[in-house]
């Protein structure tokens, strides 16, 4: 297919709770989703659902009501050096990039690689070969959250959303040297 959507601006479009700015449906495989902006959507910034071979690289995303960047069923693909800031407006159940899963069912994400993005929050659940190295944006700053896989994302999942809670706030944290 090879499907190129590149350095497009979308501002404040349509903002009711099913609006999307870049959604790309079911079974579009190889494409590129690069450096474009979108402020202000109701509900996803880009979502990819049952695709393979996408890149989703330097995009920025800025008050999506619900998830900024999505990836359901998603395949063979990478999602690098995006920002993602603000999202979550409808509700607690939606983050800032968000794999693997919805509120009722699980798609076989597999084989992605989460890389390099800054954003306010994180969710991946339900897929395999998933790896992931991103930095958390929070009022006190960034911090990274390591590089993980399927192996410890109930850990790392439960870390991200106590400390965007706040449950850390005034912890000094030390690091371990070897």
């Amino acid at each position: 297919n090879n499907f190129v959507i590149e350095g497009n601006q979308f501002k404040r479009i349509n903002i009711d709770e099913n609006s999307r700015a870049i959604e790309i449906g079911h079974n579009c495989h190889y494409g590129t989703i690069a450096n474009n902006v979108i402020e202000g959507v109701g509900l996803h910034g880009i979502g990819v659902d049952y695709g393979n071979n996408w890149t989703i690289a330097n995009n920025i995303v800025y008050n999506a009501g619900g998830v900024g960047i999505w990836g359901f069923g998603l395949k063979y693909s990478s999602i690098t050096g995006n920002t993602v800031q603000y999202s979550n407006q409808l509700d607690d159940s939606r983050y800032g990039i968000q794999l693997g899963v919805t509120n009722t069912t699980n798609a076989d994400t597999t084989n992605v690689s989460v890389v390099g993005n800054n954003t306010d929050s994180m969710y991946v659940q339900g897929t395999t070969n998933v790896f992931v190295s991103n930095n958390i944006i929070t009022g006190e700053g960034s911090f990274p959250t390591g590089q993980y896989d399927n192996t410890n994302l109930k850990a790392v999942n439960n870390f991200i959303m106590l400390a965007e809670n706040g449950y850390y706030n005034g912890i000094t944290f030390h690091r371990a040297i070897e």
